[in-house]
């Protein structure tokens, strides 16, 4: 057993995710075939491999176990309650990327479902004054190892960009999230995250990927098949479907926003998102049809323009991904632009979506 650590972080989501980091170690839950499971995995080793045990989850607390037989569990893999761990944690410590001397993941990635440590970007004098880069949201800004072995990230490299244009020191901070977030879900713990965007001077928010009606639990009230990675019924995925989903989620947005943008009135800041690039077209496993593409191409047109107009709306900045990824017509496939799950970004596609939010300048901070 690799030597612990007595001092811990975690975080706790809402009721949709919790994560415990140790001393090379990650304990998280993650929606896999359907099913919420418990991840136990370590930290990346020095060569950047990471190791992971999953096993279902359960909810039986832990109450009164002594601190040092919960961590031999956790490092033995045999804890499996998500919940008896948050509730038996209550201290904090750098998490794997830490740069300690038992290794950190390599290149700086993350293990999923964690809050990232602070990285720090440019500059370092002690004059320097210095600005906080905040990103909140899903998976696509996450950048998980295991989603993109050794890639760097666009946050961070948007980071190093702001750094070089505005000769200061960047501090960033990555509380975007691999757990399925979905916008009610980062609605509801919104508050949670006020003091870090309050006090930030450019903010990243990736929220567009897990709530459009493609990627539903019931993709407009049809099922997904796992076995032929299709819809049970096609005809449902209409222009009425994608009206419903717009005036369901515009509001949501407005409110995202609008908020972010109030937590910071009377600040220069930089308030930037994204929107969503199609990971249907040219999904090979899906064996889709013209007509099905089309339909693809119809939904994220449409919730592609509603994002983009709520958030220019609310003193936003759209990064237009989406056209980058996928062409001027929507009609692309992603490609190499997706890593090998097909959903997440590879380098190529987080060099792409880094220059899309660079190319949208500065101002007001530079």
């Amino acid at each position: 057993m690799w030597e612990l650590r007595n001092w811990l972080t975690y975080q706790w989501r809402a009721k949709h995710a919790q994560t415990v980091l140790l001393d090379r170690i990650e304990v998280s839950t993650e929606r896999r075939q359907g099913h919420r499971q418990l991840v136990i995995r370590r930290c990346p080793t020095d060569d950047g491999r990471p190791h992971s045990q999953t096993h279902p989850a359960k909810s039986s607390p832990l109450k009164g176990t002594p601190m040092r037989s919960i961590l031999e569990r956790v490092a033995s893999g045999r804890l499996v309650s998500s919940a008896a761990l948050v509730a038996a944690i209550t201290a904090a410590m750098p998490s794997c990327a830490s740069g300690d001397d038992t290794g950190g993941a390599a290149g700086g990635a993350r293990p999923a479902a964690t809050t990232a440590p602070e990285a720090t970007t440019g500059p370092t004098s002690a004059d320097d004054s210095v600005l906080r880069l905040v990103a909140i949201g899903d998976s696509i800004p996450f950048n998980s190892a295991n989603d993109c072995a050794g890639c760097t990230g666009f946050v961070d490299q948007y980071a190093a960009a702001l750094g070089k244009a505005t000769g200061r020191r960047v501090i960033t901070t990555n509380l975007s999230q691999h757990n399925g977030l979905t916008l009610p879900m980062l609605m509801d713990e919104l508050d949670g995250f006020r003091d870090d965007l309050s006090a930030a001077d450019a903010i990243i928010v990736g929220i567009a990927h897990n709530s459009i009606a493609m990627n539903a639990d019931k993709p407009c009230g049809a099922t997904f098949d796992p076995a032929t990675n299709t819809l049970s019924d096609w005809d449902v995925v209409n222009e009425q479907c994608s009206a419903a989903s717009i005036a369901e989620y515009r509001p949501m947005y407005d409110e995202l926003y609008s908020t972010i943008a109030g937590w910071r009135a009377g600040k220069p800041t930089l308030l930037r998102t994204i929107d969503k690039y199609s990971d249907w077209l040219g999904w090979t496993a899906a064996h889709l049809t013209p007509e099905q593409e089309e339909k693809t191409i119809m939904m994220h047109d449409a919730w592609n323009t509603m994002l983009c107009d709520s958030a220019e709306a609310n003193g936003f900045v759209c990064a237009d991904i989406y056209h980058e990824f996928n062409g001027a017509e929507g009609t692309k496939p992603s490609g190499e632009l997706l890593g090998p799950d097909y959903t997440h970004p590879s380098q190529k596609g987080n060099d792409v979506i880094a220059r899309t939010l660079i190319s949208e300048g500065f101002a007001p901070i530079a």
